[in-house]
């Protein structure tokens, strides 16, 4: 990841930012001797950078957090690339989405509300939290969406968060390699390690739909996409007769148990069949009378 002015982070303080209004790059930034009553006071600035650059720690030596660079407070005030944002509380920079991309890189659960879930859309990545109740089942959980290394280094800092599959499992084992299918609907493939992630997009006009990849953990290697979080189905719920909204068919993807599913994530009707059938122990389609899609 390029740093501050591509050569590594750099701590600038919030005190010459403001003297300067604008910064450049590094060292690069010196202001030539002039003649005027100004000139003085520049080089003054000039020199203030220079001191404050020499002060920090090389950025070459910050912790990585898998892929993430430190910045802020571990990394000696370092900011944080083109791309990426500081996440202040565990001090390194995380991806933020790009202009156009309604995928958020955030995960979200609700869980005093079931249908209010949103898990990650890519296919290799686990939610990190720092705020994942221990042992409880109420509250809210939010966290990043990051490759499973980020958490294996995690340890090594010892942050205090936990990385959780879609179904909120500990991320502590990584899922089975399986080779991917072809899907039968491209608009909500399959997902996971192997089959990638799922669209930025819908193609059509579902442009502005969260597509989460649903079912992979340790036990399993490939997920299913299904539409935003905000349409988790239920039995009787109308949108899965809805043809009109989802250019298509669509049937409920419930995840089996020791109890009957009382909900689940909606998916075109043949992306759920396919899905069911790599994995038929543990999910079922369902209808908008949440009989079995047959």
């Amino acid at each position: 990841m390029d740093g501050v002015c591509g050569v590594g982070r750099r701590h600038i303080s919030w005190a010459v930012i403001a003297l300067l209004g604008t910064l450049g790059c590094g060292r690069s930034q010196s202001v030539d001797a002039g003649t005027d009553a100004g000139t003085a006071d520049a080089e003054t600035a000039d020199s203030a950078i220079d001191a404050n650059l020499d002060a920090t720690v090389d950025a070459a030596a910050c912790p990585t957090l898998g892929p993430y660079d430190a910045c802020s407070e571990r990394c000696g005030g370092a900011l944080c690339g083109p791309g990426h944002f500081c996440e202040f509380e565990l001090d390194f920079c995380f991806d933020s989405q790009p202009a156009g991309d309604h995928r958020s890189a955030g995960c979200d659960y609700n869980l005093d509300a079931p249908i209010s879930q949103r898990p990650c859309y890519h296919g290799d990545r686990v939610c990190m939290t720092d705020d994942y109740p221990d042992g409880g089942a109420t509250g809210r959980i939010s966290g990043q969406c990051v490759p499973r290394e980020a958490c294996e280094d995690a340890v090594l800092f010892d942050l205090q968060v936990d990385c959780l599959y879609y179904d909120l499992s500990v991320a502590t084992e990584p899922p089975p390699v399986e080779a991917c299918p072809t899907s039968d609907n491209a608009r909500t493939p399959l997902c996971g390690p192997t089959c990638g992630d799922c669209p930025v997009v819908l193609p059509g006009e579902l442009d502005l739909f969260q597509v989460p990849c649903i079912g992979v953990n340790a036990g399993r290697g490939i997920g299913q996409c299904t539409f935003s979080p905000t349409n988790h189905c239920t039995p009787g719920d109308f949108a899965l007769s809805n043809t009109e909204i989802y250019r298509g068919a669509t049937a409920c993807l419930v995840e089996l148990g020791d109890e009957e599913p009382v909900g689940g994530w909606i998916t075109y009707v043949d992306s759920c069949r396919q899905y069911r059938a790599l994995y038929p122990d543990d999910f079922d389609c369902r209808d908008v009378d949440w009989n079995s899609v047959p």
